[in-house]
């Protein structure tokens, strides 16, 4: 298979792999910061040992509070930001006086239910949540989202991201290993032709390095590719941004930062001091549980020591034979408040008291939305930054998908063939879509008891509006206006034929009496 040189990088004019070893260094201190902090809480998310060994060693905690408050903010985040019932995104047409809007709503309608099925049913939450505890934790993750809805975590230290001022994405290169295995055949042949002289050759091992390169078209788009070995192994395609497989999201991205800072850098004094104080209170009960036996005769107390007994022995001159034990309960005392104490504030730092007691089948809107709210007043926020960052970019996502297996064909795509923008509205915003069916059952309350108004009133767009609100499909409550007129027609029609029935009979009456005279 012949080679042209030309579809090759060479490492000094910028290969992926020279890229990801210039950026690495900025990218590994952020990691030593995540590493700090995934210590003192969850030591697997950020392990000092980073490879992919099942052998790693991992720092061994002295207490579970840490890790407790991650794991249930994380949860909490992720039942608010992707609830598993009732809807966390809408569409809305930006030109809102396109003609047949109430039409084109309906529809719009129905999208956001076939897009809300196919996230609960084919997304992994899964790997929501270990993003979400990464993010708690290290401040960034990425995500990568395959073609068939499957969707993966990809670890701090096997990327890394450059940033321009305003936070844009301006290149990453991600580094994976992979089997030779799993490559295809046309990839294989590329890796063992020799670039110059085109004669195969062999590679030495059954695994090689994968990097996958992100970088920024222009203010809309990103060009995709990958190398192996400074090879180009797959064609350049260009995608809007919105529509890349690969996420980036961050927590707290400071200005001019390529690299987002965690949640937990602002708590690290508190995880630290509840973890070494309870190792130092682990000691200490260690040690006030031992118990030394004391004998005069060093002989005796050798012949004891050597016999293996629970209770060591040593030579001492209390009586003949007397026991000993540290009484540190004053000391244990104190550390045991001070730990009790910082829990307690770092508890509340992490929200840990706020959440939904309930299974999440049965949460309900509401309660969603005063999670949400909850949250961002006790996290500074950090809801709005993940429903930007996370939340917004996985519905991108989905609808990528969906209308590549042709899901979505219905109303979004003839807007977009007559120019009309769609937004996705998440976060806030949606969840307020809840109250709207409380104000419009208070106007048209208030519109009821004027009956001059309440001939003003649109029936039909009315209840329209309340069934959206309601997060209710009106096609399978409300009748058409073709329905009605049907019925309508219908209706007149028997009342017509019931009119004439009589003057039918009276007149077949009068036409037999006729006949018999």
């Amino acid at each position: 298979m012949e080679m042209n040189i030309k579809d090759f990088k060479d490492v000094l004019n910028g290969s992926l792999e020279s890229r990801y070893q210039t950026m690495k260094s900025t990218r590994d201190m952020v990691l030593a910061r995540a590493q700090k902090m995934s210590m003192y809480t969850i030591p697997s998310l950020f392990p000092s040992d980073v490879n992919t060994s099942d052998e790693m060693k991992l720092h061994t905690t002295y207490q579970s509070s840490t890790a407790r408050y991650v794991n249930t903010l994380a949860g909490s985040l992720l039942l608010t930001l992707f609830p598993p019932q009732g809807r966390f995104f809408a569409l809305d047409p930006d030109d809102v006086n396109i003609k047949d809007i109430q039409e084109i709503r309906k529809k719009l309608f129905k999208e956001e239910d076939a897009v809300h099925s196919y996230f609960r049913n084919q997304m992994a939450n899964s790997s929501l949540y270990e993003a979400l505890r990464q993010l708690i934790i290290g401040g960034n993750t990425c995500l990568y989202t395959e073609d068939d809805g499957s969707t993966s975590v990809i670890p701090l230290w096997q990327y890394t991201v450059s940033r321009d001022c305003r936070g844009n994405i301006i290149m990453a290169v991600i580094e994976e290993t992979m089997s030779v295995r799993m490559l295809d055949q046309e990839t294989r042949d590329l890796l063992t032709t020799d670039v110059f002289t085109g004669d195969k050759k062999t590679l030495e091992t059954d695994s090689v390095k994968l990097y996958t390169g992100i970088e920024r078209v222009n203010k809309d788009k990103v060009k995709i590719w990958q190398e192996i070995n400074d090879i180009v192994v797959t064609e350049e395609t260009i995608v809007l941004e919105r529509e890349s497989p690969y996420i980036f999201p961050v927590l707290i991205l400071l200005p001019n930062a390529s690299y987002g800072r965690a949640f937990a850098e602002d708590y690290y004094g508190d995880a630290y001091t509840v973890e070494e104080f309870s190792r130092v209170l682990n000691k200490i009960i260690t040690i006030s549980s031992m118990t030394v036996g004391l004998c005069r005769n060093s002989k005796l107390a050798r012949d004891l020591a050597d016999s293996k007994k629970d209770i060591p022995f040593e030579t001492g001159e209390s009586d003949d034979l007397a026991f000993i034990s540290p009484n540190k309960t004053q000391d244990m005392r104190a550390l045991l408040e001070h730990i009790t104490n910082t829990k307690r504030e770092l508890g509340m730092s992490y929200a840990d008291k706020i959440s939904i007691q309930r299974s999440g089948e049965r949460v309900t809107a509401e309660e969603i939305k005063r999670l949400a709210l909850a949250l961002e007043n006790a996290l500074g926020g950090i809801y709005s930054k993940l429903s930007a960052t996370l939340q917004l970019p996985m519905i991108h996502t989905v609808f990528r998908i969906m209308r590549k297996k042709g899901l979505v064909t219905g109303i979004t795509t003839v807007l977009d063939k007559a120019g009309v923008s769609l937004k996705i509205v998440g976060g806030y915003e949606v969840l307020g879509k809840g109250h709207n069916a409380e104000r419009l059952m208070t106007f048209g309350s208030f519109i009821a008891n004027n009956p001059k108004w309440n001939q003003r009133l649109k029936d039909g767009t009315f209840l329209d509006a309340l069934s959206r609100a309601m997060q209710l499909d009106e096609g399978d409550l409300l009748k058409s206006d073709e329905d009605i007129q049907q019925e309508m027609q219908a209706a007149q029609a028997n009342e017509v034929a019931g009119n004439l029935a009589p003057v039918i009979a009276k007149e077949a009456m009068q036409d037999g009496n006729t006949e018999r005279q």
